[in-house]
């Protein structure tokens, strides 16, 4: 194989997860992929026949994912307190990728744009969720008024 090769290889087939390419991440995506036994994704969370070759057989496939599971030593974890970001959904980054929050050990969350973390080239930087919180309620919502009427309605409502 050329110099170079798995390089490109794990650039364009693992991604830019990190600067090794040969980490558990990328592996992992490789590892639980059915385009590697001749399968395409349907578009509808499935598989379909495609029309390339295989480079594995079903059994060994098979094998690999019984093998993960049996191997896996902590189930998944979700939070069993979650604190909704206001803005989740609706918050976009100059670059027109979605905000992530991220939450810190020191329970300061932050947000950062979803694709400077999937290695795009957005160069936004990261910024803590309190900074903006402060931020919108003093230039915003400070200034936000509703008529007298408005708020007979609202309340009759």
């Amino acid at each position: 194989m050329p110099r170079g090769t798995i390089s490109r290889f794990a650039t364009t087939v693992l991604g830019k997860r990190s600067m090794s390419r040969f980490t558990k991440d990328p592996v992992r995506l490789v590892l639980r992929n059915c385009f590697y036994v001749g399968e395409l994704p349907d578009g509808n969370g499935g598989w379909v026949p495609g029309k390339h070759e295989a480079l594995t057989g079903p059994a060994t496939f098979d094998a690999v994912q019984t093998a993960r599971e049996r191997n896996t030593r902590k189930p998944y974890r979700v939070s069993e307190v979650r604190i909704p970001w206001a803005l989740s959904g609706v918050g976009v980054c100059v670059c027109g990728a979605s905000m992530v929050v991220n939450g810190r050990p020191s329970r300061r969350r932050s947000l950062r744009c979803a694709g400077r973390i999937q290695g795009r080239s957005c160069k936004q930087p990261s910024f803590y969720e309190d900074v903006l919180n402060e931020q919108v309620t003093r230039d915003i919502l400070a200034k936000f008024a509703v008529g007298y009427e408005e708020q007979e309605r609202l309340v009759a409502a």
